[in-house]
């Protein structure tokens, strides 16, 4: 069989399609892997660690003698993103209405899904279609992938006077302390960079597949219309997941949570 090969003809293939299977299992069957031990650890737990271990293998693709082009590159994207994000987020909280929601939305929640992006998805595309300089952007990209640049908009929103300012300083260094050690082991051993290359490419389709077993496609019928309005934004801003943001605020009754 031609696995992989099949899956290499689907641009992103190693990210989409374990992350569908997953689904699919989570959605009809949802507690076939839920097993406990390293069954579940791997297949179900495992998205948290698996991608800090794919940061920490990009970030030993970094040379820091030619880092130029793909610090242009990823600074770019990463500041493009968060700006269409943010400016969607201000237009959110702008014409909110009175009980918190635009378009049946949360503000808080359109900010964190369009500027959000999915890491996994770019560097399986890269993988295919790119070259080394976009594998090393994704050093910069990184810092979308967690709740930082979500709370940094929030932050100036708040000086703006719409909703109460969020920073955290600690989720800036838990995304960036991985990426920085795997820079410093590439750095020092071109041997070592060689070989956390390698792992980079295999840790996708994994977390993919534990990333997936937290979809259930039931929950698209629950959304409504305002559920694939803000998957559709997400989708737009490559992301998948954006409202994982979330999970570095304390969500509150005020918020108009919906």
């Amino acid at each position: 069989m031609k696995i992989k090969a099949t899956m290499d003809r689907i641009p992103g293939g190693m990210m989409v399609v374990p992350l569908l299977l997953a689904a699919i299992i989570n959605t009809f069957a949802p507690g076939s892997l839920r097993i406990g031990n390293f069954t579940q650890d791997l297949f179900v737990d495992g998205a948290g660690t698996l991608i800090a271990l794919f940061l920490l293998c990009a970030g030993a693709q970094i040379d820091l003698r030619s880092f130029g082009v793909s610090l242009a590159k990823g600074g770019t994207l990463l500041f493009i993103k968060w700006l269409v994000g943010a400016a969607v987020g201000l237009l959110a909280y702008t014409f909110a209405g009175s009980d918190g929601l635009w378009l049946g939305l949360v503000p808080m929640a359109v900010i964190a899904a369009m500027t959000n992006s999915n890491g996994g998805l770019y560097m399986a595309i890269v993988g295919q279609y790119g070259n080394k300089e976009d594998k090393a952007a994704y050093s910069l990209l990184a810092l979308n992938d967690g709740p930082f640049l979500t709370m940094v908009a929030l932050s100036i929103f708040g000086a703006m006077g719409f909703v109460e300012g969020f920073f955290s300083l600690t989720a800036f260094v838990s995304v960036l302390l991985p990426i920085l050690v795997g820079m410093v082991l590439g750095n020092l051993d071109s041997d070592m960079r060689e070989f956390l290359g390698k792992g980079s490419d295999m840790l996708i389709p994994f977390f993919a597949f534990a990333l997936g077993m937290g979809i259930d496609f039931g929950k698209i019928v629950e959304g409504g219309l305002a559920g694939i309005l803000l998957g559709g934004a997400d989708g737009i801003r490559h992301g998948n997941g954006g409202l994982s943001h979330l999970q570095g605020f304390r969500m509150e009754p005020d918020c108009g949570g919906g």
